[in-house]
């Protein structure tokens, strides 16, 4: 297992898709792949050569069916209840090589492609790897905007929107660092923060879904 985890690399391959094949890499799932498994069977992540797409995404997941089972559905039914937004996964047969057929889940990955796909074109995607790549924390306010400037220029959109951001981020650093409680929760939607809080409860949330590089914040 160590040795899959260490030298998980892209590989070329071809997948069929309603009788058409596709040119593909291919690696194991997640930065620990010995996590995705069942006997033989390992979680898959997808990306298409050239301009090709699958179901309207150029990159995508297949996901073993034991390591989410009923979870899909218990999700889907709490978000609509809660009026929470949440990325709906397909349930898929997978033939591998001359192996027998699987059940996988078609994982959408979390970006503009998938915004695009289900008509949320005015959603963007932040990732952090931590509190302190965006949000101010400690120390003088001066020195932390070239660091927020710089952590902005890496998101993967226009510059438009990239000054939106900043300046909604610095509105709130600067709240924080004045201590200034009421206005910092004017930059929060408490009341979709305290469903997605009650969402965890219900579903019993382990927290793997809002940890490190799986928190995805979508605004």
């Amino acid at each position: 297992m160590k040795y899959l985890n260490k030298n998980n690399t892209w590989e070329k391959a071809k997948l069929t898709y309603l009788n058409k094949t596709y040119h593909v890499v291919v690696k194991l799932h997640g930065k620990t792949p010995s996590q995705h498994f069942e006997n033989d069977y390992y979680s898959l992540g997808i990306k298409m050569l050239g301009d090709e797409k699958i179901n309207d995404v150029s990159r995508f997941n297949l996901i073993v069916y034991w390591r989410n089972r009923y979870k899909p559905d218990l999700i889907k039914f709490l978000a609509k209840k809660m009026n929470l937004n949440f990325k709906e996964n397909i349930l898929t047969k997978i033939k591998i090589n001359n192996k027998r057929e699987k059940l996988y889940y078609f994982e959408f990955r979390l970006n503009q492609e998938y915004f695009k796909k289900t008509n949320k074109n005015d959603f963007i995607r932040l990732k952090g790897k931590n509190d302190h790549s965006l949000i101010y924390c400690v120390g003088d306010i001066e020195t932390y905007k070239p660091r927020l400037k710089k952590a902005i220029n890496k998101i993967d959109t226009n510059d438009s929107i990239k000054n939106i951001i900043y300046n909604e981020y610095l509105s709130l650093s600067k709240s924080i660092h004045d201590k200034d409680l009421e206005k910092v929760l004017t930059h929060f939607d408490v009341d979709y923060l305290s469903r997605v809080q009650a969402f965890r409860y219900l579903y019993s949330d382990n927290g793997h879904g809002f940890y490190g590089g799986n928190l995805l914040m979508v605004f």
